[in-house]
């Protein structure tokens, strides 16, 4: 399978590091992925960044949800995901539409 091919439809699970919350998120939408977990460096909390992002500068060409969620939340997915087998994990992201975050409403 190809690159896009294995992420196509998935909720990607990536770690915070080096490069730009909006990199991440281009990556994985280039890759076919469907939403974005970015897993926050150990000690920090659940955060809300999304794409767009709420200034309105930069993300407006990313058409996935992103999150940004604590260590300690995205291991706790990595651990059902491990121990129940992907099939079996369901997981739901709800997002306001788009057009309500813009409006800041």
């Amino acid at each position: 399978a190809t690159r896009a091919q294995y992420y196509e439809g998935k909720v990607v699970i990536v770690t915070r590091g080096d490069c730009l919350f909006l990199t991440k998120a281009h990556n994985a939408q280039s890759a076919g992925a469907s939403a974005v977990i970015v897993r926050n460096h150990a000690g920090q909390k659940d955060q809300v960044a999304t794409c767009p992002f709420a200034d309105g500068i930069g993300g407006m060409d990313v058409h996935i949800e992103v999150l940004m969620m604590s260590a300690v939340s995205v291991d706790k997915i990595q651990q059902a995901l491990d121990t129940q087998g992907h099939e079996n994990v369901a997981l739901h992201i709800f997002a306001e539409p788009r057009a309500h975050r813009l409006q800041g409403g």
